[in-house]
């Protein structure tokens, strides 16, 4: 997991290797950060595993959460009818949108 330092450089807090991807692996994950590591995280970016939500709020509860662009312009598909998904896909700029849970 990288860190953001102020001045742009990255770090690497921590190298996460678990046979499978699981919501309660990553929960553990953030909570041995929170533990050990960190003192705050303002966004965590990540795909649309299920379940990562609620790994994440339960160890950062007051953190943004962005999926990953590719992650949210699937999911932005997948809700939209065949029939629009070609404009959709030409209306899409990523730029422009974010989603965030809490």
């Amino acid at each position: 997991m990288p860190d953001l330092l102020p001045d742009g450089r990255r770090e690497v807090l921590c190298v996460v290797n678990h046979p499978t991807e699981g919501a309660l692996n990553w929960e553990a994950e953030l909570k041995a950060l929170k533990t050990q590591v960190v003192e705050q995280i303002d966004l965590i970016i990540s795909d649309a595993l299920q379940g990562i939500e609620r790994a994440i709020c339960s160890a950062f509860p007051h953190v943004d959460h962005q999926l990953y662009v590719v992650h949210f312009k699937r999911q932005a598909l997948n809700a939209v009818s065949k029939r629009d998904k070609a404009q959709m896909k030409q209306e899409l700029d990523y730029s422009r949108y974010r989603t965030y849970f809490h």
